[in-house]
């Protein structure tokens, strides 16, 4: 059982791996990136592409489109929607979860260390709790000697 579970860390350790060498783009362009409020008027302009124009690409009124562009900024469009609109602009939607610090790996011992701590101390918790039924326990033991002993 030892045996599969270094397996399946090893495989782990290996995609952690990979997915730090995906994000390396993601790592250098976050802050230039996290300053870009709508990605779709940004780009619809950048473009030289009417609200209008955009609109009919996507089979909407043009009314739409300005509500796309708000409920990107609220952080509140659907991932569907947003690929629609960049299908309808001949791009692809690239979508990450970017550590805020550190590599993968660093976060995975973090975890890992915090799991143990949290192990160790539902075992304490238990053993205390054990502790305290084997005294109540004796107490009611002693108690009971004491009774018969009275009687």
């Amino acid at each position: 059982m030892r045996k599969r579970a270094g397996i399946h860390e090893n495989e782990r350790a290996m995609e952690r791996k990979r997915l730090e060498e995906v994000l390396l783009g993601f790592r250098l362009g976050r802050k230039e990136a996290s300053e870009v409020k709508s990605w779709i008027r940004t780009l619809r302009e950048a473009l030289g592409l009417r609200e209008v124009e955009l609109a009919e690409r996507l089979g909407y009124e043009a009314r739409s489109v300005y509500r796309l562009e708000k409920s990107e900024i609220r952080a509140s469009i659907q991932v569907k929607h947003l690929r629609k609109v960049a299908e309808a602009m001949e791009c692809d939607v690239v979508y990450a979860l970017v550590p805020k610090e550190g590599s993968l790996e660093e976060m995975a011992q973090r975890i890992k260390s915090d799991r143990v701590d949290v192990t160790s101390e539902e075992a304490i918790g238990a053993l205390r709790k054990s502790v305290r039924k084997l005294l109540v326990d004796k107490q009611i033991r002693t108690m009971m000697k004491a009774y018969n002993a009275q009687k």
